[in-house]
């Protein structure tokens, strides 16, 4: 978590002006395939990714010591019971706190979040997935591979992002 604190400290400073004015927007991302990962949820389950295969995926890096990770919470919550009828899957995976500090986190969230929470004690995953910053989020389609990427907070139930989100069900015709 510690190397991770700098470089939030310093994201608007390392990167483009361009990129500074995207934080918390979806860019488009490369399609690569969404690599793999097995992290514990908050019940000791084990969460695969490969598990929500055929369905739209986001997945949302953040950490209790996050502000703006506090702030688009309540937003994700939202557009999670808004959607969840509709096949996509929501990931939250908390990078390196403790289980008393979320629980303390979440204790504060209104609305308490009810979709999946992935613990990445030892940020593995975040590292893997190149997380640079705190949030971090990637839409996954349904195809497995990462559609849309952005970091910083995003504004979850916003009608951009829902349709973004939405866009992502259709499939294209051949």
């Amino acid at each position: 978590m510690t190397r991770l604190i700098p470089i939030v400290l310093c994201l608007c400073l390392a990167v483009p002006p361009l990129a500074c004015a995207q934080l918390g927007q979806f860019v488009p991302a490369a399609s690569t395939p969404a690599a793999d990962f097995r992290l514990p949820d908050r019940d000791g389950r084990t969460i695969f990714l490969s598990g929500y295969k055929g369905k739209v995926v986001l997945v949302n890096f953040w950490a209790t010591w996050c502000i703006p990770c506090r702030e688009e919470m309540p937003a994700l919550e939202r557009l999670w019971r808004n959607m969840k009828s509709s096949s996509l899957a929501v990931i939250a995976v908390d990078v390196g706190d403790d289980d008393v500090a979320i629980r303390s986190f979440l204790q504060r969230i209104d609305p308490p979040p009810s979709f999946t929470i992935a613990l990445d004690r030892d940020l593995t995953v975040a590292t893997m997935w190149h997380v640079e910053g705190m949030p971090t989020s990637f839409l996954i389609g349904a195809d497995g591979r990462i559609a849309f990427q952005a970091v910083g907070a995003v504004e979850f139930d916003s009608a951009k992002t829902i349709e973004l989100v939405h866009s992502l069900f259709i499939v294209p015709r051949k």
